[in-house]
């Protein structure tokens, strides 16, 4: 996985080294993401020392911002994309509870929100379809930061995943567009800490998160001689 990682950054940065600029464009990015869990339930994201457990675990709908400066080649289709975001990992956890205080063997819900700033690098490609309407595909790497995770450090500060983005744009003036950009992200890497300590026992933590997600954005375009 580390050697894959690697061999894309490489090919990126050779990409950016030759290509010539045509025009350049920002994108604002405003939308949700619903985030999942490849192993769903056995994620404990509580540090319970011992009579309790997650039943479920239940993915929430939560916000996803970005902004993105793409710079297009004289030649191709092809544009280099560089941003920053914003985003929000959310769901509810079922829990019950089989011992100590409160009542026993009821089940209880604890919401999780995890807030990470995501910085991305990548590649868009134009499909033309009509004179001011095209598709857009793009593979985006996005290395997060964990900003606020409710005060638990069963997270990584650093985490990382890749976004693949398949989205519509159309012209409505020279220099702006509108882009609706569906999108799948998926974790390289394991977002939790590993191994984690409950109570007294050592246990490996696995938390891969993938989302479905959807951006509405502006493109805002400058062309270059």
């Amino acid at each position: 996985m580390k050697k894959a990682f690697i061999s894309i950054i490489i090919t990126l940065i050779t990409i950016s080294a030759f290509a010539q600029k045509k025009s350049t464009q920002f994108i604002f990015n405003a939308g949700v993401q619903k985030a999942g869990m490849y192993e769903d339930g056995g994620y404990q994201s509580n540090n319970c020392s011992e009579g309790c457990f997650p039943l479920n675990q239940t993915s929430n709908l939560s916000f996803d911002f970005n902004v993105l400066y793409q710079v297009q080649s004289r030649t191709t289709n092809l544009k280099l994309v560089y941003g920053l975001g914003i985003n929000q990992k959310s769901w509810t956890e079922v829990w019950i509870n089989t011992q100590g205080l409160g009542p026993i063997n009821m089940p209880y819900h604890l919401q999780k929100n995890l807030t990470y700033m995501g910085i991305f690098y990548g590649i868009n490609y134009d499909f033309p379809l009509r004179e001011k309407t095209k598709i857009v595909a793009g593979s985006l790497l996005n290395p997060e930061i964990l900003l606020s995770s409710g005060n638990n450090d069963s997270f990584n500060s650093v985490a990382g995943s890749i976004r693949m983005t398949l989205g519509l744009e159309h012209q409505v003036s020279d220099q702006i567009a509108i882009r609706l950009t569906p999108f799948f992200q998926s974790a390289v890497m394991n977002y939790a800490n590993t191994p984690l300590f409950i109570g007294t026992q050592k246990s490996r933590n696995t938390y891969t998160p993938y989302a479905f997600g959807v951006n509405l954005g502006i493109v805002f375009k400058r062309i270059r001689d």
